[in-house]
């Protein structure tokens, strides 16, 4: 009897096992463990019957362990009787018994001789000898489709680095390890050996991730190979936009700004968050129009404290590459006027007649823009008034890194004051030439080729303070950038410092000044104060500012005067004078015009706060 066996050592796969449950038409298996069958391989299944035969149907669909056949068995065949799958790839090795012995109780030997149908046909007919193909082992894999990957960044200790997770699709038939070789570029190749369908490349760079993927069977035969390119950003991509900018007042004088984490990891990781302002509040201001409103902050903040000043603040996020977010994100802020307070003074440079008369050093004045301009590294041209005459600036030299402009006046506030500062600031980045033959600079330090984006300069205001008489030999503190809120002293300077880090840019200062002001204030006294019988004189505690001879407000806001006497009797008067910042005189008089002693309380109203 010529019988057939399904090795799965040899045939690389499991054809064969017991049946668990049957119909005539759905044979049940034992398991479907390595049970790959390609339909489109003419699969038989073939189930020993309980008469003792063995039946060969073809099957239609496999589903888990229920293999339907297309047509019906002669009966249901028995629980754990044998059945066996053929395919044209992969058929059972054919032997022809020689022998059967019983060796023990139900333990047989079987001897067998290997057997070819075709050995007959052979040597008859001189036909060649036809092999049946037991085993899958030989044949290559079929070659893997549909890659696919994810580029993204990942942290390693201090660093920011670019990895691709890498997967493809395959049918995992005849199929040991996969192997993956890849390069950037031009490198050198690398090679990762894996049993999944999917590996992570890490440490890689922005260019051309170049792909070759093989599927190895058990004797290391490959597959075809599937080679695809792909183009990583790396570390060069551009942060995106800043999202869910907003401000929220905490006084009058501050505010948080918020926005959304930057979800770069170069932004979070050794990247910075930008934030300037322009003191436009229609809606104009553009981020090369605006300057740093405070120091930029860390990349993985999503919120900073800022100065509340009307205007338009804008926020850019920068990688640790030092690139920029393609677009400005802003939030205008317009202020209502909800405290009572009085102008000091409102100083602007560029209204005086002419423009900004105060001391340059590496700055001038162009009636061409009417505006202050950062001077180049070439003649002294402080005192051109065409900017034409010097618009050829590879003639002219390099603009210069930086440059100051100290306001022409002194602001003397005639006595110490803690006083409320806000800064007006209007600026405009610009290329003094934008054809490219003009351009200055080494061109590998280019940001920006268009020439539409400025944002390589920068200007800062700058105040200090002294509580001297700044008519005298004052002592001046140190110069403090000059951010809108309340400082302290008797006067004031103020200077502007202009900046480029790009020889191609330059700035303007269109506008520039400040506004001091103080806020209403109100003081009272503590209990009842008698009057005595003399001019009773009060001290406030604090002084309130009346005005200033150098500003030519002298006593123009002396304080209000608000008195309570009790128990006057008939004909009685009050009398309140000599009114200053300091105090006042009261005097409770009789109809004689003479004081007499009764009990008052107080109430002042004014404005500032001396110190």
């Amino acid at each position: 009897m010529v019988i057939d066996v399904a090795d799965p050592l040899r045939g690389g796969t499991r054809r064969s096992g017991r049946v668990s449950s049957a119909t005539t038409t759905v044979i049940t298996v034992d398991s479907d463990t390595n049970l790959s069958v390609n339909l489109s391989n003419s699969p038989t299944l073939s189930v020993m019957m309980p008469t003792g035969l063995v039946e060969t149907k073809t099957i239609s669909s496999i589903s888990g362990t229920a293999i339907t056949v297309s047509s019906a068995f002669s009966e249901a065949p028995n629980a754990n009787a044998v059945w066996l799958i053929q395919t044209t790839d992969i058929q059972s090795q054919q032997f022809r018994v020689l022998n059967v012995a019983e060796s023990g109780d139900g333990i047989y030997g079987v001897t067998a001789l290997a057997y070819n149908a075709s050995l007959y046909d052979s040597i008859e007919s001189d036909l060649k000898l036809q092999k049946r193909d037991i085993s899958n082992l030989s044949a290559k894999p079929d070659p893997v489709d549909d890659v696919t990957g994810n580029e993204y960044l990942y942290v390693d200790g201090q660093s920011v680095l670019t990895a691709f997770d890498l997967t493809w699709q395959h049918d995992g038939l005849r199929t040991n390890e996969y192997r993956v070789q890849y390069r950037i570029d031009d490198d050198n190749i690398q090679t990762v050996v894996t049993s999944n369908k999917s590996i992570t490349l890490r440490s890689l760079r922005a260019g051309t991730l170049k792909l070759q993927i093989q599927a190895f069977n058990y004797l290391n035969k490959p597959s075809d190979t599937t080679a695809v390119e792909i183009q990583l950003a790396g570390k060069t991509a551009i942060p995106f936009d800043v999202s869910g900018l907003t401000l929220e007042p905490i006084n009058e004088n501050s505010a948080r700004l918020k926005w959304d984490q930057a979800t770069e990891l170069d932004v979070r990781v050794g990247g910075r968050v930008h934030i300037r302002h322009s003191s436009l509040a229609d809606g104009t201001a553009t981020w090369s129009n605006a300057v740093d409103l405070i120091s930029a902050v860390s990349g993985a903040t999503d919120e900073v404290v800022v100065p509340l000043i009307e205007g338009e603040i804008f926020v850019k996020f920068e990688d640790d590459g030092g690139r920029l977010s393609a677009n400005a994100t802003s939030v205008l802020v317009d202020l209502p006027e909800t405290i009572a307070k009085i102008t000091v003074q409102q100083r602007r440079e560029d209204a005086d007649t002419p423009p900004f008369q105060g001391t340059k050093t590496d700055v001038f004045y162009s009636d061409e823009f009417d505006a202050l301009v950062l001077d180049v590294d070439g003649p002294d041209i402080d005192s051109v008034t065409d900017f034409d005459a010097i618009q050829n600036f590879d003639f002219n030299g390099s603009v210069l890194t930086s440059g100051e402009y100290e306001f022409a006046n002194v602001l003397d506030l005639g006595a110490i004051f803690a006083t409320y500062f806000n800064r007006y600031f209007v600026t405009e980045g610009f290329y003094p030439t934008d054809l490219i033959d003009s351009r200055i600079g080494n061109v590998d330090s280019w940001t920006d080729w268009d020439g539409t984006t400025i944002d390589q300069v920068n200007a800062k205001l700058y105040l200090r303070a002294t509580n001297d008489d700044p008519a005298g030999t004052p002592t001046y503190g140190e110069w403090q950038e000059f951010k809108s809120g309340t400082y302290k002293g008797r006067a004031f300077q103020f200077k502007a410092l202009l900046e480029s880090f790009d020889p191609a840019q330059n700035i303007l200062i269109n506008e520039i000044g400040y506004n001091t002001s103080f806020k209403g204030r109100q003081e009272q006294s503590n209990g009842y104060v008698a009057s005595g019988t003399s001019t009773k004189r009060v001290d406030f505690n604090n002084a309130f500012f009346t005005g200033a001879a150098s500003l030519d407000n002298l006593n123009q806001f002396l304080p209000s005067i608000g008195i309570t006497v009790q128990n006057l009797a008939s004909d009685e008067r009050v009398n309140i004078s000599n009114i200053s910042g300091a105090g006042f005189d009261v005097d409770v008089l009789d109809s004689g015009d003479s004081n007499v002693n009764r009990n008052f309380t107080w109430t002042a109203v004014g404005y500032g706060r001396g110190v």
